[in-house]
């Protein structure tokens, strides 16, 4: 997945018209590209939010989630701590 990092300046910084202006002390955030996403890089340098950018556009997690892809973390964590299977009330005990 493609990543951009932008700033977004304070009203009173002299180069909020220009997203991509790099040396100004404004925080920076990370856009997904082709995704409406945006996450703040938490830093106000553009070298360390680009550094970010690129160990998020590295990373093979997606994003979000299925709900079943959730249930069944869910369920693997759940037997994990109890060390019985869990499932719905219609299969307990079979």
């Amino acid at each position: 997945m493609l990543t951009e990092v932008f700033s977004r300046h304070s009203a009173d910084c002299p180069h909020r018209n220009n997203r991509y202006y790099k040396r100004c002390r404004c925080r920076k955030w990370i856009a997904f590209i082709g995704m409406r996403k945006r996450v703040s890089a938490g830093t106000r340098s553009w070298e360390q939010a680009e550094r970010k950018a690129r160990a998020l556009s590295d990373d093979s997690r997606p994003l979000s989630q299925t709900v079943g892809e959730a249930a069944r973390l869910f369920i693997e964590d759940k037997e994990q701590q109890d060390g019985s299977e869990v499932g719905p009330p219609s299969f307990v005990g079979s």
